[in-house]
């Protein structure tokens, strides 16, 4: 995350509050009272961080009178109770180290504490999966694993800098009347260009498509996600394994221990032996297409549609 001017003025005004300067120009440093916490990464709105009236006798009137990070934390007056307020503000990646400063009350006058709350790193796909946890844990790195929609969308709106690849949102998002391109159903590989690349520097770690249903072809077991850093028609490569058996319908997945971040743009293509589709109709748009499981897409259609994959890629390694 980039640090903001609210992170500055945060730390100017604690040195201010910590330090005063001397006559002949030295500075002498107040003694303050500081802890520190360590706590597990994206916990829940209200989660309890700390006690103060239990670390500090006599304490009471407590008062939130600086943060690192906007609304990151949510203080009780009369208790002392120190709570979590914004919880996509606890994210290791982005802030490691949130502080609080807390004023209170003694029988001696006003005190002051600071709190320095220390992020500790977790897998942040394994935790926001539900349902597919344990799969997910007893898999190897380099496989894809089937997921729900809702956890897919999970992922989508709780993980940090997340990048559209293959489709944008919209164009994956987009109805529109008409068959799907029937010239390539069956087996092709096909990468869209669309103007959805994946950005330098990113991880893909999700996947999602729409299957045609297609008869013979229901158990779908051969389709393996494919990357280009060469351009939109050339140079793939597989991407993890193949995709686990599924049958139609849009599908859900997420990649394990994904640890290579793209150096250069990408392109998401994806290997099928079945129908996948078209879903999008934006003036110019294009894609590619090689007969079987190939790196090098010789063959060009301009029909302003888009097949409906997506992938989803962040620039930030969120995970084991």
């Amino acid at each position: 995350m980039k640090r903001t001017i609210q992170t500055y003025l945060f730390w100017g005004i604690l040195v201010v509050m910590t330090s005063c300067s001397t006559d002949d120009g030295e500075t002498t440093t107040v003694e303050d009272t500081r802890i520190k916490i360590a706590y597990a990464e994206n916990p829940v709105m209200g989660a309890p961080i700390d006690t103060i009236s239990k670390r500090i006798q006599d304490a009471r009137d407590f008062s939130l009178v600086l943060q690192s990070h906007k609304n990151a934390f949510h203080l009780d007056a009369n208790t002392g109770i120190l709570t979590v307020n914004d919880p996509l503000v606890f994210d290791y990646e982005t802030n490691p180290l949130l502080t609080a400063i807390i004023e209170y009350q003694t029988s001696d006058g006003t005190k002051e504490l600071e709190i320095n709350v220390q992020l500790e790193n977790n897998d942040d796909i394994l935790h926001f999966l539900s349902t597919s946890q344990g799969i997910y844990e007893l898999s190897s790195p380099g496989d894809w694993i089937m997921i729900t929609k809702e956890e897919y969308e999970t992922l989508e709106n709780n993980l940090s800098e997340i990048d559209y690849c293959g489709t944008t949102k919209e164009q994956y998002d987009l109805v529109i009347s008409g068959a799907p391109d029937l010239v390539h159903r069956g087996s092709f590989t096909v990468a869209n260009d669309n103007g959805a690349e994946i950005p330098a520097g990113s991880y893909l770690f999700a996947f999602k498509y729409d299957i045609i249903p297609q008869v013979p072809k229901i158990n779908i077991d051969d389709t393996q996600i494919k990357v280009s850093e060469t351009s939109v028609a050339m140079g793939f490569n597989d991407l993890g394994g193949t995709l686990p058996t599924h049958s139609i319908g849009e599908i859900h997945f997420v990649l394990k221990g994904n640890e290579t971040p793209l150096p250069t743009i990408g392109f998401l293509g994806m290997y099928k032996d079945t129908g996948v589709w078209t879903n999008s109709q934006f003036i110019g748009e294009v894609y590619y297409y090689g007969a079987g499981n190939v790196s090098n897409l010789d063959d060009t259609v301009v029909n302003q549609k888009s097949f409906k994959y997506q992938g989803l890629a962040t620039t930030i390694k969120q995970w084991d």
